[in-house]
C-alpha cells in the first residue's frame, strides 16, 4: 500500500488514510479502475472530527451540529462523504470528498476540506491551433461541479460564518476561467494570491510543451485571515523522462493556521 510505502521511504511515519468506495464504473478513468479521492493522513497529528460514519458511494453528505457533545460543534453527516454525488454533474466523473478534521490533543478547533477531482479537458482544441472559438471541452460540466462544491461551503458558512474550510485538489481548469469558479466569489479565496506565490511558480501541469496550473487551493475566510503558506513542487515537470515521472501533475502543498 502506499502508506506503507511513505513509511519506508520517510523513515517510519506512518500515515492512515480514508476514502469512500465507489459504484463500479461511475466516476470515469480507466474501466474498472473505478479512480477516486482519498485522504492521507498522519493520525498522531490529525483525526476524522466527531463520529460519524464514513459515507456510501450515493450518500450524500450535509453540515449537522452534533448533538451529543457539549460544545454541539459543526460536524458532517458523513466523514468523509461525497457531495450530492447522485447529481448529472459528476456523470463519469470523480464525486468530490468533503471530510472534517481535529488535531489530536487540540482545542478542538476543526477543519473542513473538500477534495476534488473534475472532469478533464480531453476534447478540447489545441492551445497551439487558430480554432476560433476555441472549444474547452467540459467546461459546462465542470462549472456545475464547482457550483455544487460551492454550494456545499455555503451551507457551511451558513451554519458557522467563521469555519475554517479548505478547497483542494485537480481542477481541470485554469482559474482565469472565471465562468466555471464564479460561484466560489465571496465564500473562496485563492491560496495562491493569498501567498503571494508568483504566477510563474503557479503551474502544476504541461501539456503541449506548455507549462499550466490545473490544481488549485482555496480557503474560507476564516483561514485567510491567517498566514497561508503555498509551494507548487515542480518534482514532475521537471523530469527528465517519463520514467522519472511519479505523475503527470506536479504537488502542491499548502500550510495554513487554525489558531
Amino acid at each position: 500500500m502506499l502508506t506503507d510505502a511513505i513509511g519506508v521511504a520517510s523513515g517510519g511515519v506512518q500515515y492512515s488514510s480514508v476514502e469512500v468506495i465507489p459504484e463500479n464504473d461511475q466516476d470515469g478513468g480507466q474501466p474498472g479502475g473505478n479512480i477516486r479521492q482519498a485522504y492521507l493522513y498522519r493520525a498522531d497529528r490529525i483525526k476524522l472530527a466527531g463520529n460519524s460514519p464514513v459515507g456510501g458511494a450515493l450518500d450524500a453528505n450535509s453540515p449537522v451540529f452534533a448533538t451529543n457533545t457539549p460544545a454541539k460543534q459543526l460536524g458532517l453527516a458523513f466523514n468523509p462523504g461525497r457531495i450530492d454525488p447522485t447529481n448529472a454533474a459528476w456523470n463519469d466523473s470523480r464525486k468530490s470528498l468533503a471530510a472534517v478534521w481535529e488535531r489530536v490533543g487540540g482545542n478542538g478547533e476543526r477543519l473542513f476540506t473538500v477534495n476534488v477531482h473534475h472532469t478533464a479537458k480531453l476534447g478540447g482544441s489545441s492551445e497551439q491551433g487558430n480554432l476560433r472559438p476555441p472549444i474547452n471541452e467540459g467546461a459546462d460540466q465542470r462549472a456545475a461541479q464547482v457550483t455544487l462544491v460551492g454550494n456545499f461551503v455555503k451551507s457551511i458558512l451558513e451554519k458557522d460564518i467563521f469555519a475554517n474550510v479548505l478547497v483542494a485538489g485537480d481542477f481541470n481548469e485554469f482559474v482565469q476561467t472565471t465562468p466555471v469558479f464564479k460561484s466560489f466569489d465571496g465564500i473562496l479565496i485563492e491560496a495562491d494570491e493569498l501567498a503571494g506565490l508568483p504566477p510563474v511558480e503557479r503551474y502544476t501541469y504541461a501539456f503541449d510543451m506548455n507549462n499550466e496550473q490545473l490544481d488549485h487551493i482555496f480557503v474560507s475566510p476564516s483561514v485567510a485571515l491567517r498566514p497561508v503558506q503555498v509551494e507548487h513542487v515542480h518534482v514532475n515537470q521537471f523530469a527528465t523522462s517519463l520514467t522519472l515521472q511519479i505523475s503527470d501533475h506536479d504537488p502542491s502543498v499548502a500550510t495554513i493556521r487554525l489558531c
